[in-house]
């Protein structure tokens, strides 16, 4: 049996961590260790998104909002764009299918199996290494809450001279707010869900193709 994997680009900017939250003590002027922690395997967040520059003639809708939901292993981001158009994006043990903003197709990424597995780990905000006291900044407020700064030069092909910052919520370790010099987004934390989001058919269709494309006995079933 031939082996099928659908890869295509991602759109917009996705945000997934993945481990236990910690609460960390202020310390003081300067941020102690940890520096940056998760918001649990259990969480809901939302991401307001804002481009730094007007978009060119004819460029691609850009993502201007992103509800984020997860828990069991099932992640689901709610997009809104800048044409009004709507998008979801579902993650089921590890395999993210991405609906297109413009012809809302689906596309199938195994990150452990393509190319694409790079960008999927800066868009989820996963190279967290960067962030410690090599890059610290100061110490700053974010709409009155005490925020970590830390800083580096831009990596996603920016302007010139543009450099990302990190903000991170002194009480909480959490990113408040992220600038990657093209684009700013802002982090409000949400109550946890009660049970994992429900995998649509639609995108429970395409992950039955991906399971019968390989060994269905090594993939999960999506929870039901």
């Amino acid at each position: 049996m031939n082996r099928k994997r659908i890869v295509a680009g991602i759109a917009g900017a996705a945000w997934l961590w993945c481990g236990t939250s910690v609460l960390a003590a202020d310390g003081g002027d300067r941020p102690m260790p940890p520096y940056i922690v998760s918001p649990g395997e259990t969480a809901a967040w939302s991401i307001t998104v804002q481009d730094k520059a007007p978009p060119s003639e004819g460029a691609p809708p850009s993502l201007r909002e992103r509800q984020v939901v997860q828990s069991g292993g099932v992640r689901r981001e709610s997009n809104k764009w800048s044409d009004g158009g709507q998008t979801e994006n579902w993650q089921v043990n590890g395999i993210w299918m991405k609906e297109d903003p413009q012809t809302h197709t689906l596309s199938l990424i195994d990150p452990a199996h393509t190319a694409m597995a790079a960008l999927i780990l800066r868009e989820a905000f996963l190279d967290q290494s960067w962030v410690g006291t090599g890059t610290y900044l100061r110490r700053d407020k974010l709409n009155g809450q005490p925020c970590f700064v830390y800083g580096r030069a831009a990596a996603n092909g920016g302007a010139e001279g543009a450099a990302e910052e990190a903000w991170i919520a002194v009480d909480t370790r959490l990113i408040a707010f992220f600038d990657d010099g093209v684009r700013t987004y802002r982090f409000q934390y949400l109550p946890p869900p009660s049970s994992p989001p429900v995998l649509p058919p639609r995108f429970a269709g395409v992950y039955r193709k991906f399971q019968d494309d390989l060994n269905p006995l090594k993939i999960p079933q999506p929870p039901q």
